[in-house]
């Protein structure tokens, strides 16, 4: 919609000129009225106007004293002025103001009616060119954004010197530099659950940079993983970065738990001497942040205050799983308590760590063979660092025991039969939903790979073969329904880009949307 300001003191002239426009103009309008220079000046201090039409002669003030008002208070309405003669200096100062046109008592009509529309098809030109180079504005950001996080958990990730210097001298052009010769990274980790995972990261990353970014400590923050944020801080003082360092994380930590209604810990690496030697740091942090699995109450671990421990002598996890079954399930379990109850120490999580992975890798490779399906595992595993308490890791290990009993006793046939019709059946409940591979490798807890491969061996086609099959196949019944807009049948079939639903329609189909339906509408009952 569109707003118009008529300005003149004669009202039989505005409602003249508002009658004119509303017989002669399509566009949904707003029109508001001023009697006097003054009155008008108010409007505009108020209101945002799309185009002013406004007498060059009014009381209080004039039309280009109220024109110069317009343009000061950052108003960029588009303006035509009206005269009732014709005076060159009014002309030039109207120009140099900014005015679109300056039209001559009394309009003609159908002159006047196209200088209005035209002016009105700028302002829709503009306002489209604006949202456009917004939208291109935000979209580069957000690379930019995705290209430095990129380059810092690269810099995270390395310790060859070489491909450090090279971070570095990238994320010096995103405007990150290093100047301390000391630094530490900390790892903020917090739950993710089900029903926050679409957001959870988002929102802690920007609750960390408000606080670092209020706060008297340089720190850069990165989305390092799901459910944990990286945090690069630097330091003059070797003896008292410590507790001023302490009292910041622990303050942040604590936001985000107060805030986003999850629990969260930090762990905080040792000292880095230069910026060569932030991996090392990262590593110990992320030690350190899985302490939270003793569940003490504690939210912030130094590692360098952990305790070492003794040496453990490692779980004989595959003589305990000779069988997936309860019985070997308790025995695992009873194996692992001693390290459990023992101290909290590096050695001692280390060996519960270990201990887990080996059982994970030990029930991909007997269940794997048991599908028949190789090389992707057919079950997707907990990672150790999302357990936050010993409690957690017990029953996963138990659901994962019981579930690979479960498939060696189903065996290849029955097993797949069965995932396959369920996974059908999902599809079909929520085809035009935004679904991919991913989504439904999840949603069984399977891996991409494994539901890939079982739907090429039991449907003869590719996953995204059959997604796209299906889709079509609603897109041509909605398409013989004329009332639907093409716009709106590429929506209900799951493709909100039009342009993208009409290349793909094309490849299935060999016509374009458009050509389809109206073949559909001149041949009915064939297509």
């Amino acid at each position: 919609m569109f707003k118009i300001l008529i300005a003149d003191d004669e009202r039989f002239i505005r409602k003249g000129i508002i009658a004119i426009l509303k017989r002669g103009l399509e566009e949904e309008i707003q029109f508001v009225e001023a009697g006097n220079g003054i009155e008008a000046i108010d409007l505009a201090q108020k209101e945002h106007f799309h185009l002013v039409i406004s007498d060059i002669s009014m009381p209080g003030s004039s039309g280009l004293e109220f024109i110069k008002a317009l343009k000061d208070s950052g108003q960029t309405a588009t303006v035509i002025i009206l005269s009732g003669y014709e005076n060159f200096e009014y002309a030039r100062e109207a120009v140099r103001l900014g005015v679109r046109e300056y039209v001559m008592k009394p309009v003609k009509k159908p002159e006047f009616l196209e200088l209005v529309r035209t002016c009105l098809e700028e302002t829709r030109q503009k306002q489209e060119q604006s949202v456009k180079e917004a939208r291109e504005s935000i979209a580069n950001e957000k690379i930019l954004n995705q290209v430095k996080e990129e380059v810092l958990v690269q810099l995270l990730n390395e310790n060859r010197k070489e491909v450090v210097a090279q971070c570095l001298e990238r994320l010096e052009k995103f405007g990150i530099t290093f100047h301390s010769s000391l630094f530490i990274c900390a790892v903020i980790e917090y739950e993710v659950t089900d029903s926050n995972r679409e957001y959870i990261d988002f929102v802690a990353k920007n609750m960390v940079d408000e606080f670092f970014k209020d706060s008297f400590f340089p720190a850069v923050t990165v989305e390092y993983s799901e459910g944990r944020l990286a945090v690069i801080m630097e330091f003059q003082d070797q003896n008292r970065f410590k507790e001023e360092k302490a009292t910041a994380l622990r303050s942040v930590t604590g936001l985000i738990k107060k805030y986003c209604k999850v629990r969260a810990v930090t762990g905080v690496g040792d000292i880095a001497f230069d910026a060569y030697c932030l991996n090392k740091s990262l590593r110990h942090a992320i030690k350190a942040a899985e302490f939270k699995i003793y569940d003490t109450g504690n939210d912030l671990f130094f590692y360098s205050d952990l305790a070492r421990g003794h040496d453990y002598d490692p779980v004989p996890a595959e003589s305990l799983l000779k069988e997936f079954d309860e019985e070997h399930a308790v025995m695992l379990l009873n194996a692992l308590e001693p390290l459990i109850a023992a101290p909290c120490s590096r050695h001692s999580l280390e060996a519960v760590r270990k201990c887990y992975e080996e059982v994970c890798g030990l029930l991909n490779e007997r269940t794997q063979k048991a599908a028949g399906l190789s090389p992707e595992p057919p079950v997707r595993y907990q990672e150790f660092r999302y357990f936050w308490n010993f409690i957690q890791m017990k029953q996963e290990l138990k659901k994962m025991i019981r579930q690979a009993g479960e498939l060696m006793q189903q065996g290849e046939e029955s097993l797949n039969y069965k995932l396959i019709h369920d996974i059908l059946q999902y599809l079909e409940e929520n085809i035009t939903k935004d679904i991919d591979l991913n989504t439904v490798a999840e949603q069984f807890s399977r891996t991409p790979g494994y539901i890939s491969t079982l739907f090429k061996k039991s449907m003869n086609c590719g996953f995204n073969t059959y997604v796209t099959e299906q889709r079509m196949s609603i897109a041509r019944k909605l398409l013989e329904d004329s009332s639907i807009p093409i716009q709106k049948v590429g929506e209900l079939c799951g493709y909100p880009n039009s342009k993208y639903f009409s290349v793909v329609f094309k490849k299935s189909t060999g016509e374009n949307p458009k050509r389809y339906r109206e073949k559909i509408e001149k041949h009915p009952g064939k297509d």
